[in-house]
């Protein structure tokens, strides 16, 4: 398990729910949210998406250097919240079982980052972080009520890792022509995330959910979710690939009841009688309010189960 903490910190719990590693992801800040998405099974490595800040005063904890990541670039100077890609590489057994029945240390590192900085010179909280299950987009959304994100992500990402991969190749060469073999990390730049887009300009009220359901069989396009205190909207996401042109569309407003901050997941469901095939199932929202659980699709409210009490 993945814990990230409030004094900057992406924590590697075991399974007796002990801390056995800790890295520094936000220099002297916090880390807010955290997601995780696979990436390579076979190699044991995970995405994982961070959003965060970082304090404007760098620290200058020695306890805390020594947890900080040899990739992290200095990202003390920017106020705006920083968006952060990681790959985290899990513990493998040994090649040789015989020689150590421990398993290897987890290895965290940064692939990319950017600040989310939709408006110059005015910095606004995020407040929720939704990743697609492919990998395609990265949707962040803000206390001002706005839903930026970035697309093509995946392809950003396996360009990253291509790039670690050689320069861990080459480190390990260079290391092994030479006496010294102290330090075979590899020299490693960590990149951008392209354009950042603004996919809804909300009506100043904040963001509480978002979600992102994987494309239909109908309409082929993924479908992000934005949830505020007072309105649950549905818009089609742009393609992943093709034409940077496509034109931004207005969300279509699914209800006039909102969520609670936390309040909503996507959830992959049975479609039911009527709706679909027997054992055919589909991305949806699922909201929970003090008097009922709600189920959502792009078209609209698809279900829901009341309860007693709140």
């Amino acid at each position: 398990m993945l814990l990230a903490d409030l004094e900057g910190n992406i924590n590697w719990l075991n399974e007796e729910w002990a801390v056995e590693k800790t890295w520094k992801a936000y220099e002297g800040g916090r880390v807010g949210y955290i997601e995780t998405s696979l990436w390579d099974r076979k190699k044991g490595r995970i995405i994982v998406v961070t959003v965060g800040v970082s304090s404007i005063r760098c620290c200058d904890s020695p306890t805390e250097k020594e947890l900080t990541p040899r990739t992290v670039q200095d990202d003390s100077s920017t106020p705006f919240p920083l968006l952060k890609v990681w790959l985290l590489t899990l513990p493998s057994a040994p090649s040789d079982p015989s020689t150590s029945s421990a398993l290897s240390s987890p290895d965290l590192t940064l692939l990319r980052q950017t600040p989310v900085s939709p408006t110059a010179n005015r910095p606004s909280p995020v407040s929720s972080l939704a990743v697609s299950p492919s990998l395609s987009h990265i949707v962040v959304g803000l206390t001002d009520g706005n839903v930026v994100g970035w697309k093509r992500v995946d392809e950003l990402i396996e360009a990253s890792v291509g790039d670690f991969d050689a320069a861990a190749r080459a480190s390990e060469n260079g290391a092994a022509g030479t006496s010294k073999s102290r330090d075979r990390n590899p020299q490693f730049n960590v990149g951008g995330m392209g354009k950042l887009r603004i996919l809804s300009e909300g009506n100043k009220e904040p963001i509480t959910n978002i979600g992102i359901a994987d494309a239909s069989s109908n309409s082929g396009t993924p479908t992000l979710f934005i949830l505020t205190t007072s309105e649950i909207l549905a818009l089609p996401l742009p393609p992943s690939h093709g034409s940077s042109r496509h034109k931004t569309t207005t969300p279509t407003v699914l209800d006039d009841l909102g969520a609670a901050v936390g309040c909503a997941k996507i959830m992959r469901l049975g479609l039911g009688r009527g709706i679909g095939e027997d054992g055919e199932t589909a991305e949806r929202m699922v909201v929970a309010r003090e008097e009922a659980i709600y189920v959502y699709g792009s078209e609209g409210r698809e279900g829901c189960w009341a309860y007693e009490g709140k």
